[in-house]
């Protein structure tokens, strides 16, 4: 338990509420707070356990939008967005 607790403890500290401004893959620049990035994610992890599809929200689109290498959250994100559908196409063909 002391473990997680460390481990949600950085969590924290690394979504401090700093705006991150982010180059999106079209050329334009949007701004996002990284404790959103942080729902963001817990979000997308809660909608995997309660086998459900993740909410939209402004703070997804950006984070799917955005080019890789500018937030170790965004990448975080995108890796996990991308291997969540990857399973969910992999449990559709599977099912047929």
């Amino acid at each position: 338990m002391k473990d997680l607790r460390n481990r949600l403890e950085r969590l924290i500290d690394l979504a401090t509420s700093d705006t991150v401004t982010v180059r999106l893959k079209n050329g334009q620049t949007a701004e996002v707070i990284e404790a959103d990035l942080l729902d963001v994610l817990v979000e997308a992890l809660t909608a995997t356990r309660e086998h459900r599809n993740i909410c939209e929200t402004e703070v997804l689109e950006i984070a799917k939008e955005a080019e890789r290498g500018q937030s170790p959250l965004i990448d975080l994100v995108q890796v996990l967005l991308e291997s969540l559908e990857r399973y969910q196409q992999d449990q559709i063909e599977v099912e047929h």
